[in-house]
């Protein structure tokens, strides 16, 4: 997955009332500060793994918060797992984010990982659906181009 963004580049992307702002740079580098909450772009052949945000009426990557001492990526796990019932291989970081929205910041990572197996989904109660897409969705719960972007990373990097 690389959309022609090469390691250090950085982009933000506007929607709405959210500002994101993307860092695709080398993992553990100590760029920013920790992060508190996690995306995932969980990969299945040729499609992706999305849910549908009950609150929010509309599709995205599972993701969440990190819970006291929770690793980011032992965060992501949990949170495919609970969101969608999925297992993933091995996850690969995507790039780091700071998300601005209502005057806050959240400063996360965003993964990629194959779907291994799947399981039972525990949060049903703010998560409707789970769905796997060949393209982004137009229902999408953040229009600031996110979702495009990785549905685009990750056409061009194939299989």
């Amino acid at each position: 997955m690389n959309d022609g963004l090469t390691k250090g580049s950085c982009i933000t992307l506007r929607g709405p009332g959210v500002n994101t702002t993307l860092r695709f740079e080398v993992p553990g580098c100590g760029c920013g500060p920790a992060p508190d909450s996690v995306i995932v772009v969980p990969r299945l052949g040729q499609q992706l793994l999305m849910v549908r945000n009950k609150g929010r009426g509309g599709w995205e990557f599972p993701g969440g918060k990190l819970l006291p001492g929770e690793t980011p990526e032992a965060a992501a796990r949990r949170e495919v797992m609970e969101e969608s019932g999925a297992s993933l291989g091995e996850l690969d970081v995507v790039c780091t984010y700071v998300v601005e929205k209502d005057g806050r910041l959240s400063h996360g990572m965003v993964y990629t990982g194959a779907v291994t197996d799947w399981g039972q989904r525990t949060d049903t109660g703010v998560i409707g659906d789970v769905a796997l897409f060949p393209a982004a969705p137009r229902d999408v719960s953040f229009s600031d181009g996110f979702v495009e972007l990785m549905f685009r990373m990750h056409l061009e990097a194939g299989p």
